[in-house]
């Protein structure tokens, strides 16, 4: 198998009105013009963390979300299994918009799960409950040549772990409950943090379908059984947390063919077998 190209994520700055929005990108642009697969990290300046008031979105970002089902959107319903009620902060890029926004739909979020639809093409959006820079994250670009890709992201802190269940494709769930989640983008500043040798993001299929977003995990339909009930996935390499055991990209020591790994390269399902390369594990520490 030829390895993705993967290039450094960058930084770029866009102004609009009095926020200056930063991109975290990945291994290259989003949409047609690249690969897909690559998820933008977003945040503001001003930090929307505590109940302070998310500042004021352009007019063009209410076109890109809706509190009502929509045809063809896609729906992120999250279920709150933490201590209180969150308010969910949504960054998004897409035309016409580089903002956070605050929908009404999933603020104070106590037992009863509260839904958003994502709507617009080759849009980027990033769901934290905390401020940038000290908050898990949950990304999704949303119709990418017709596709949802998704992660999740501690590439600039962790709060609070996260459970992802996707409306379809190759990875059934993304159990992050810890710091040193495997499957997630690791915490820390290295060049591994934003492209580490195999990126743990993944195809959820076609848009318009529903992600759970359990925030503070407890994901009742996880049937691993005990002990490895909502307990940390494995990622591309399986339970090596991908920051302590980091491989540059290009590196020689980056795996030639990642399907030869017990878990598969972008399929890092637990508890499935690979036949002579071994078995990805059912949990991580």
């Amino acid at each position: 198998m030829t390895m993705p190209r993967a290039l450094p994520r960058f930084r770029r700055a866009v102004t609009l009105g009095l926020t200056t929005i930063l991109l975290a990108c990945g291994s290259g642009e989003t949409g047609s013009t690249g690969d897909p697969s690559n998820i933008d990290d977003v945040e503001d300046t001003v930090p929307p963390g505590g109940g302070a008031p998310a500042p004021s979105a352009p007019s063009g970002c209410n076109a890109l979300y809706s509190c009502q089902a929509m045809p063809g959107a896609t729906e992120v319903r999250i279920p709150n299994e933490c201590a209180k009620a969150s308010d969910v902060f949504l960054s998004i890029v897409g035309p016409a918009c580089a903002a956070t926004v605050q929908p009404p739909c999933i603020q104070n979020i106590s037992t009863s799960p509260a839904s958003v639809w994502l709507l617009g093409t080759d849009t980027a959006n990033n769901f934290r409950v905390g401020s940038f820079g000290s908050a898990t994250m949950f990304e999704v670009t949303h119709n990418a040549s017709g596709s949802d890709w998704y992660d999740i992201s501690q590439n600039q802190g962790f709060d609070i772990g996260m459970t992802i269940v996707p409306p379809g494709g190759d990875v059934p769930y993304i159990v992050c409950k810890t710091q040193n989640c495997p499957g997630a983008y690791p915490l820390g500043d290295s060049a591994c943090e934003t492209s580490p040798c195999l990126q743990p993001n993944y195809d959820a299929g076609p848009t318009g379908g529903r992600f759970d977003l359990y925030l503070c995990n407890g994901w009742p339909g996880d049937a691993r059984p005990a002990p490895h009930t909502n307990q940390n996935t494995p990622g591309p390499l399986a339970c090596s947390y991908n920051q302590g055991a980091c491989i540059p990209p290009g590196s020689p020591s980056c795996p030639s063919d990642p399907q030869n790994l017990p878990c598969k390269w972008a399929h890092p399902v637990p508890g499935q077998s690979n036949g002579s390369h071994g078995t990805c594990p059912l949990s991580c520490p």
